[in-house]
């Protein structure tokens, strides 16, 4: 299905969590048999949500390519997410291949 092939996801953080490091995003809706490329397309800057995943993510892989995921392990494990301060947004673009 063409219509399920794009998905724009945006995570928001409205108050200050205790957790030490944000837990992954799981992904329910994803179709678990394909892959995903991902791409993080919010204007924070990359120094305040500094972590390899998302550094690979604003800048693409070492090699140049994009950074590219299973759907079961984001279904079942998630996307990692860096940490997040109050009143802050991730935007996250994923193309199903």
């Amino acid at each position: 299905d063409e219509a399920a092939k794009e998905l724009l996801l945006f995570v928001y953080r409205l108050m200050p969590t205790t957790h030490r490091y944000t837990p992954p995003l799981c992904l329910p809706m994803l179709d678990a048999a394909r892959e995903y490329r991902l791409e993080r397309l919010d204007p924070t800057p990359g120094d305040w949500t500094s972590s390899p995943l998302n550094d690979a993510l604003r800048t693409r892989k070492s090699d140049g390519g994009p950074v590219i995921a299973h759907g079961a392990w984001l279904v079942q494990s998630g996307l990692p997410l860096p940490r997040m301060g109050s009143e802050t947004v991730l935007i996250y673009r994923l193309l199903a291949r």
